[in-house]
């Protein structure tokens, strides 16, 4: 099976009429996009980016799982119809694992939405590893149990305001506009959230969402 990635985002793709054309991430219309794939966050990218088709097996040290967090040294030696790099020529890339396929997923379906009085609201979906099927952002809460917990910072200017910890995976948060003006009184600022999925003692990826202004 081929895994599409364009940077660092997983996305979904098929064969569109056994063509060899295929269609990635499933973005007609955009909120039905099947992007991105596994514990990858949502991200922009420019016209005429990079699709990498990632098959089974590709980059492996090894077939066997590690036991544990190791660090790995390895060379990646490109290969095509005329042979296999030179070894000598290729530089050696670290990695240090971090049991990322432990890790709990990023929440999906992340909104902010605006309320009487200038009042942010910040929501989520639970997604979880555990899933046997691929989401749409815009998707509800997934069947399975979330994992563990979300953390929400909020932040002005950058800036963290606010942390909320021990939070349903999928769940919501107000920040009102009285805390908004308590917190900082140039409103000329930005306000994000930013979720990170908690399990016992592993983090998943964090999720900041665009800026926006608040006014009342």
């Amino acid at each position: 099976m081929e895994r599409p990635s364009i940077g660092y985002q997983m996305v979904s793709a098929y064969d569109h009429e056994d063509e060899g054309t295929f269609i990635v991430g499933g973005c007609q219309p955009a909120a039905s996009c099947l992007a991105p794939c596994w514990d990858t966050l949502p991200a922009d990218h420019s016209a005429g980016a990079r699709v990498w088709f990632v098959c089974n097996g590709v980059g492996a040290t090894q077939t066997d799982p590690y036991p544990a967090d190791v660090s790995v040294t390895a060379k990646n030696l490109p290969e095509n119809s005329k042979g296999v790099c030179d070894a000598d020529l290729v530089s050696t890339v670290s990695l240090t694992t971090s049991s990322r396929a432990q890790r709990p997923y990023p929440p999906g379906n992340v909104r902010v939405t605006a309320g009487v009085g200038g009042d942010l609201t910040c929501s989520w979906s639970r997604r979880s590893r555990l899933h046997p099927g691929v989401n749409f952002q815009s998707d509800a809460d997934v069947a399975e149990d979330g994992e563990g917990t979300v953390t929400v910072e909020i932040l002005v200017g950058g800036a963290v305001k606010h942390t909320n910890s021990g939070l349903g995976c999928g769940d919501s948060l107000l920040y009102t506009m009285a805390e908004r003006t308590a917190d900082d009184s140039d409103s000329t600022k930005p306000v994000q959230f930013r979720l990170t999925p908690v399990n016992g003692s592993l983090t998943g990826a964090a999720r900041t969402t665009d800026p926006v202004l608040m006014a009342p």
